[in-house]
Parts: C-alpha cells; sequence; structure tokens
C-alpha cells in the first residue's frame, strides 16, 4: 500500500533530463488532495538538488493528477483538464517562475467537456485509459503507435501473477475505501438530517422575512404553522441541541459532509418547484447557481 505522508507516487519520470514529473492517479476521494499534491511537489522540487548546491540547480517540477472523480473545488470549472501555475492576481498572465505547474485531468468531466477542446491527442489518452482500448488500430500516427505500445506493456503486466495479486490488493483496497466512505456517509446524512433541523428553522426564519406565505414555508421545511409563526426561535432550538448533540469524531468527514448538503438539496429542489426566484434559493441555502439549475 502506497503511504502518501512518505511522498511515494505512481509514476516518477525525466523530462529532456532537466524536468522532474510525478504522475499521481487517484480513484478514491481521500480530501486534501490539492494539499497533498503542493506537498508532493515540494518533496521532489526539494530534492533535486543536494545539501549544499545551488539554488539556480534546482530542476523545474510538474505534477500531473488523473483523477477518477471530480474534485470539490473546481466544480466551476467546465472542462476536464485544468494548468495550475503561481500568478499575480490582477496581471494573471504573468507567471512568477515556471518551476512549479500542475495539471490536474477529472475523468467524470471527460464525456461532459472533452467537446470544448482540441486536444485529440489528449482526448485519445483518455479514452486508452478509461477503455484499455486503442480506437483506430489503422491509424499510424506516433500518437496511436505509442498508445498500441502502452496497450502491449499492459497486456504483458497483466499476464505476470506478481503484477496480478498487486492488481488485487489495489481493487480490494478501493473497494474498502469505498465501504467506509457509505459507512460515513449513512452515519453522516442521518446526523444531518437530525442537526440540521437548527438550519432548517434558520431558512423558515429567512423565508418569513422575505414575506413568503407561511403555508408555503411550511410545506417546504416540514415545519408546523405553529413553529413558522414563533417570533423567537430558542426554547425549541435549545430542546434540538440537548436532543441531537452527538459524538462529532464517530462521524467521517466525508459521508457528513454530503449529509448535510443532500438535506440542503431537498429543500432547495422544493422551493425551485414552488417557482421560488433561483437568487433569493442562492441567498437562503448558500448553494450556487448552477447547482440549484441542474435540480
Amino acid at each position: 500500500m502506497l503511504d502518501d505522508k512518505m511522498g511515494i507516487l505512481d509514476i516518477k519520470a525525466k523530462i529532456d533530463n532537466s524536468v522532474n514529473c510525478d504522475i499521481e492517479m487517484q480513484i478514491v476521494d481521500r480530501r486534501n488532495i490539492e494539499k497533498r499534491i503542493l506537498y508532493y511537489w515540494s518533496k521532489m522540487y526539494s530534492s533535486s538538488i543536494k545539501s549544499g548546491g545551488k539554488f539556480r540547480d534546482l530542476q523545474k517540477g510538474i505534477i500531473i493528477l488523473i483523477s477518477d472523480y471530480e474534485l470539490n473545488s473546481l466544480q466551476e470549472i467546465k472542462k476536464y483538464i485544468t494548468k495550475w501555475n503561481i500568478r499575480e492576481e490582477e496581471y494573471s498572465k504573468i507567471i512568477l517562475t515556471d518551476v512549479i505547474e500542475f495539471y490536474i485531468l477529472e475523468l467524470p468531466k471527460f464525456k461532459k467537456y472533452h467537446q470544448n477542446t482540441s486536444n485529440t491527442e489528449l482526448d485519445s489518452w483518455i479514452k486508452f485509459i478509461e477503455e484499455l482500448e486503442v480506437n483506430d488500430m489503422n491509424d499510424t500516427s506516433e500518437n496511436t503507435k505509442a498508445i498500441q505500445k502502452a496497450k502491449k506493456v499492459l497486456e504483458e503486466i497483466s499476464q505476470d501473477e506478481h503484477e496480478r495479486y498487486l492488481a488485487e490488493l489495489r481493487e480490494k483496497y478501493i473497494m474498502d475505501q469505498a465501504a467506509i466512505e457509505e459507512a460515513g456517509y449513512d452515519k453522516g446524512f442521518k446526523a444531518a438530517i437530525e442537526q440540521s433541523n437548527k438550519k432548517i428553522l434558520s431558512i423558515a426564519k429567512k423565508l418569513k422575512e422575505q414575506s413568503i406565505d407561511i403555508e408555503i414555508i411550511s410545506k417546504l421545511t416540514g415545519l408546523t404553522i405553529d413553529e413558522i409563526s414563533q417570533d423567537e426561535h430558542e426554547g425549541y432550538l435549545a430542546e434540538l441541541r440537548e436532543k441531537y448533540i452527538m459524538d462529532q469524531s464517530a462521524i467521517e468527514e466525508a459521508g457528513y459532509d454530503k449529509g448535510v448538503k443532500q438535506n440542503t438539496i431537498i429543500i432547495a429542489k422544493k422551493m425551485k418547484e414552488e417557482n421560488i426566484d433561483i437568487k433569493l434559493i442562492n441567498k437562503i441555502t448558500n448553494l450556487t447557481i448552477d447547482e440549484i439549475n441542474n435540480l
């Protein structure tokens, strides 16, 4: 099993004997991937010179992340590959230094947005990663020849008993991680339903401030007319806090976050069905306009 705290990566490569490149493939969302790839880059960059060496000898480092899930921080970006440098905030065309470069490929976005790009060579490689097949065997381009070579190497590896054993271990690990996240989601969703009653009351109060009809608020939130009509909810909130305080360490962070958001989405969807203005739904629920439009 690879230990990410030790900085062990999937593939290390050297480009033109002067540029270090790490290629990281992630199937399971283990959170904090942005911080982890920065950590990988820092180790790669600092190790490019020996102790006592000169700063000018530090070599450029490139991180390529291929993820089988969409990163939460990149949800607003409508393309499957993004390139990252250090840039000035106002003069975004000016790059401070080219020694740091990140590429992030989100495989689930490929089918959605690959038509937005003109990089046909990269598209061919992504299709190979997803399907493990060479689409056009008659194509004689250098890119297709390289993919055919990769397929041949993959077939040779699959015949190796040791490699098959490692593949089985990886598959088991992925399944275990998915099961852990699912358990966390179930716990988180249950906790979210309970603890988000406070948020439901907050949403009801905001709706009331916007002069939304009380019966519609009741339909949206599930609260009674009496609960909505109260000017102050502190007593009710106190009961909820006492009743639903839980040991947060027992709740998986990923599952909890998903559970809370799912509950908010349910309310937002009901609000949309009542033809409440999208900007008002955005203001009340903190969901993005795109998320609301996609409900």
